[in-house]
């Protein structure tokens, strides 16, 4: 956690005036401003692969988890891979058009 814009005149020192306490944060001592939070959670690497631009969906094994995000992790295709246009997140699935194949890191909520 780091601030990213203060927007007090008072400072804001970690520890002193803000932190964190599991998933709670706190501030204090007059402390305001916008913060960083780099948090790298539980995640899953999935292969998704559209073969010949053939679209393709590729299930997520979720174990019971709720997704909470996706991001390319290594293209393996010359096609591109950009979120939202060659592959997706639908359901319990990723779904990949165009040619675009990859390693796709699948986010889950604790």
């Amino acid at each position: 956690m780091d601030v990213k814009r203060k927007l007090s005149r008072s400072s804001c020192n970690s520890g002193y005036s803000y932190g964190h306490n599991g998933t709670t944060i706190w501030v204090n001592h007059g402390c305001r401003a916008i913060f960083t939070i780099c948090y790298e959670g539980i995640s899953a690497i999935v292969s998704c692969s559209s073969n010949n631009f053939r679209p393709a969906t590729c299930p997520i094994s979720t174990g019971g988890k709720h997704i909470v995000g996706l991001e390319l992790k290594q293209q393996i295709s010359r096609s591109p891979c950009v979120l939202d246009e060659s592959f997706y997140l639908i359901g319990n699935a990723i779904r990949v058009i165009d040619g675009c194949r990859g390693l796709f890191r699948v986010k889950f909520a604790h």
